[in-house]
């Protein structure tokens, strides 16, 4: 009997009643804005048309009604869980402002702690939470729904199952405010969660019942406990690594090894459940063999350890479809019945939509479910065609009269496997290009071949963080040594990973392409499955060609089109002032095609690097920055200078003369100094009076004197940037002294837009200072919560046209070659031409 090997057997489409089901019930769920929004009317035209369906004489009419049933189903499931909430929801106590709550809730998720940072960010607590009672005007009213808690403190620690009443600001989760933003808002929509709870005091949050957890959030965190015991301190990163392996959850510590897999395409590796399931299945069926179990007492083992491990893993759609298709498969065996793979993947994603219709819009659900499709159907008919051309015929002959020797077919059979797992591997990377460059916007061209080197060291660190897990539940005092036996696989594939991303074009960014290139994408994939199927008959093989050319121009779209990216037109200078709450980050790209940075850092933002500047740079097509300018040392301004300096590949770095001496009051400016004294970068020093050109860009240094003794504040870079007649100025944060110094030059301050000194905030000189400017716009870098001397600011620049990215979201300006500039803030959308 030959065996299936790692990708399977081939299945045709027709004539599966569950993926047919499944994908009308989701073409349905596509519909829902289409249709009015009458769930109810739906229902029960659905429920008439599947009585009369089944009363149809005619096959055709039958199969008519059902079709109609499905996509009604689909449609109305979809508007109920978008649209519809319960009277006391908490969401309907919510606004996009933040106001002070009391709220007590249930926690029912396992919470994730994110450490302090560089000692301005504190320590903070994430966890999902039920809502049980609402505080009013008339006491407390009962409530539900689900809100995000964000806890800014390390104690007392949260866990699943505590019942508190917590005091702090209630809003909903917030829009992106940057271009290439994660969008939370939606994310959190998806699951029906409208509402966020931030509290910043422990004396806020009060305990009111510990309560113990649910047994499954107990199997949780026992099973986390279980494989985290053991590890040295210095193996966090590790440990971490192995619990995000087992059972898919990251934290803070992997930060670096989840960006390399990002990076290279190999994030399957760490969130692939169909691999766990199948190692774990694999671990425990050696297990009951080596002890002797009959065949159907393994079988149960094997599907009970699969659920177990389902109840241990996060509820997500990539989770769950490998649970449940391997629950399916193990009763169906368990009652000797046929086993239709395409059959359980159709059952398992319209369970999965019947309870969570909105998952369809997941990332997550479409990659797991077309890129396993597109196993099932693909890959056995590919290796076939590619193993017959490469087949030896004399070695065949050998096989049939068994003359081989050992070594031979211990060859083969490795040839034929490492061939399998490039085969799956390149249909899997084909089948998800689409939705890779439409959801991450990027195109990893050596995700296959380092899938399959790190593959097998997956597989290893698998198997030893099962095997961890389950010894660790039996001998806790072996721990350390499980611990030292799964570390060097771990320490393999973290290393293998951060060198993949060393490799030339690892990381390729794309523009999204149109929801229609994707359709037709697939609508010529499809095709292509069609005619391959055919008959090899002479008279069909032009048919067969026009087809095959069709897809492989949608193939090398991405290359032709996706390539093209935000970047400015020809000619132009684009400015970004990027949204990062109460911190300074600017993007300039002149004409020339750099990119230079002017400033990065918040104290809003836990990780400006990761949740702002670095989708920012994917969104423009950019994989390295050019240049970054420092204005002063502050933490609010280079919180991310030392990560874009490691990860983006800086080539010039720009600063105060004074950065050096102010440096003992920031620990950050210390660290990025020491950065730059070890990659042996020095900064270039700017002083008053300096000026550089990058392709008919200016840039004029007006502050600090060679000579300034003042504060950190006081001694940062102001810069007067000019392009085509136009004039920018980026005062930083400079305050009243430098102020009054520089309007005795007004003739250098002139500019057409100023970026407000010191985030909008207003001095004694402020009204002087901003008429020696004289800006037809101003811009603010600022959080969504203003201070009182940013109020005062208002007042004080004489009704000019003031934009705060705390409420635009992040400001682009556009300089033409003829002098024309445009501003476009990110949240509305709408670009305007600034009067001359």
């Amino acid at each position: 009997m030959n065996a299936a090997g790692p990708i399977g057997q081939g299945h045709r489409l027709a004539g599966r009643p569950a993926l047919a089901t499944a994908a009308l019930f989701a073409a349905g769920i596509a519909l829902f804005r289409v249709v009015p929004d009458w769930p109810w009317v739906w229902i029960g035209l659905a429920a008439m048309l599947i009585i009369a369906g089944a009363m149809a004489r005619r096959a055709a009419l039958s199969s008519l009604a059902i079709i109609a049933a499905l996509l009604l189903a689909g449609a109305s499931s979809a508007q109920i869980e978008a649209f519809h909430f319960s009277r006391s929801h908490i969401g309907l106590f919510t606004t996009a402002d933040s106001r002070l709550a009391s709220i007590e809730l249930e926690i029912t998720g396992l919470p994730r702690a994110t450490p302090a940072n560089g000692g301005r960010q504190s320590a903070r607590q994430i966890v999902r939470a039920q809502v049980v009672r609402l505080k009013t005007w008339t006491g407390w009213q009962p409530a539900d729904g689900e809100v995000v808690l964000s806890y800014l403190q390390a104690s007392p620690v949260l866990a699943a199952g505590q019942r508190v009443t917590v005091t702090g600001m209630l809003q909903r989760p917030a829009p992106p405010d940057n271009p290439g933003e994660f969008d939370w808002q939606a994310y959190y929509r998806r699951q029906r969660v409208v509402a966020e709870m931030r509290v910043a005091r422990a004396s806020d949050l009060h305990i009111v019942d510990s309560r113990s957890a649910s047994w499954i959030s107990g199997a949780r965190e026992k099973a986390r406990a279980w494989i985290g015991k053991g590890f040295l301190p210095r193996w966090e990163v590790d440990r971490e690594l192995l619990v995000a392996l087992v059972v898919g959850d990251r934290g803070p510590a992997m930060q670096g090894v989840e960006d390399d897999c990002n990076a290279t395409g190999a994030s399957h590796l760490l969130a692939s459940s169909g691999l766990r399931v199948g190692i774990l299945a694999g671990c425990i069926y050696l297990i009951c063999q080596l002890i002797r179990l009959r065949p159907r007492l393994t079988l149960s083992m094997v599907t009970s350890g699969v659920v177990l491990l389902g109840c241990a893993m996060n509820p997500t759609s990539q989770a769950l479809r490998p649970i449940i298709a391997c629950g399916a498969f193990g009763i169906g065996l368990y009652m000797r019945r046929s086993i239709d793979a395409v059959q359980i993947l159709g059952m398992a994603a319209a369970l999965l939509l019947a309870v969570k219709p909105m998952e369809l819009y997941s990332p997550g659900f479409q990659l797991t479910f077309v890129v396993v499709l597109g196993l099932l159907v693909l890959a056995r008919p590919a290796f076939n065609a590619i193993d017959q051309r490469l087949r030896n015929p004399d070695l065949d002959v050998l096989q049939q009269f068994g003359r081989l020797t050992r070594a031979q077919r211990a060859m083969r059979l490795i040839k034929r496997r490492i061939l399998e797992l490039a085969v799956a591997g390149a249909v899997a990377w084909i089948v998800s290009l689409p939705l890779i460059c439409y959801h991450f916007e990027q195109i990893n061209p050596w995700a296959v071949p380092v899938d399959l080197i790190l593959l097998p060291v997956t597989i290893v660190a698998l198997a030893c963080g099962f095997l961890k897990l389950i010894l660790t539940a039996i001998v806790p005092g072996a721990a350390p040594i499980w611990a030292a036996i799964a570390e060097l696989p771990l320490w393999i594939l973290r290393h293998g990973v951060s060198l993949a991303t060393k490799l030339p074009g690892a990381d390729i960014p794309v523009t999204p392409p149109p929801i229609w290139w994707i359709v037709l994408f697939y609508v010529l994939l499809i095709a292509l499955c069609i005619v391959w199927l055919m008959p090899h008959r002479p008279a069909r093989r032009a048919f067969r060609l026009s087809f095959g050319g069709a897809w492989a121009m949608s193939l090398a779209l991405p290359a032709l089109v996706g390539f093209s990216s935000s970047r400015p037109a020809s000619g132009q200078l684009k400015i970004t002032v990027l949204a990062v709450g109460a911190g300074q980050c600017i993007a300039v790209e002149p004409p020339d095609g750099k990119i230079v940075f002017f400033d990065a850092g918040s104290n809003s933002l836990s990780d400006p690097l990761r949740s702002c500047i670095g989708p920012f740079l994917r969104s423009e097509g950019r994989g390295s920055a050019d240049d970054l300018f420092i204005s002063h040392g502050d933490y609010d301004h280079i919180d991310a200078a030392e990560g874009l300096l490691n990860r983006y590949s800086l080539h010039d770095f720009y600063a105060s003369p004074f950065l050096q001496r102010h440096s003992a009051e920031s620990k950050t400016c210390q660290h990025l100094l020491a950065t730059l004294d070890r990659a042996h970068h020095l900064p270039h020093l700017l002083k008053a009076g300096d000026r550089m050109d990058l392709d008919g860009l200016s840039i004029q240094v007006l502050w600090p004197p060679a000579d300034c003794a003042m504060n950190s504040n006081n001694s940062g870079v102001v810069l007067r940037l000019t392009f085509a007649g136009r004039s920018v100025l980026l005062p930083a944060d400079i305050q009243a002294p430098p102020e009054a110094a520089l309007i005795e030059h007004p003739e250098l301050l002139h500019s057409d837009i100023l970026i407000a000194p010191h985030h909008g905030s207003s001095e004694s000189t402020t009204a002087a200072f901003v008429a020696a400017v004289d800006p037809k716009l101003i811009i603010s870098s600022d959080a969504r919560r203003l201070t009182n001397k940013q109020h005062a600011f208002e007042t004080m620049i004489d009704h000019r046209k003031l934009l705060r990215t705390g409420a635009e979201g992040a400001v682009t300006l556009q300089i033409d070659r003829n002098g024309t500039i445009s501003t476009t803030p990110f949240h509305s959308g709408e670009k305007s031409l600034l009067k001359q």
